[in-house]
C-alpha cells in the first residue's frame, strides 16, 4: 500500500499457461482515504 495522490501501487504475476488469466480486485477503505479523490487502478501486460 501507499500513501499521497501521486503513489504508485504494483503487482506482478507471471501468467505461465497459454489460457486468459482473470484478475478480480477489490480496493476497501483505508485510513486516510477520500471522498473525493477517485483511486485509479491501470492495468498494463
Amino acid at each position: 500500500s501507499s500513501l499521497g495522490s501521486t503513489a504508485s501501487e504494483t503487482i506482478t504475476y507471471t501468467n505461465t499457461s497459454a489460457t486468459a488469466t482473470v484478475f478480480y480486485i477489490k480496493v476497501i477503505a483505508y485510513a486516510g482515504s477520500s471522498t473525493t479523490t477517485p483511486y485509479n487502478l491501470a492495468l498494463t501486460r
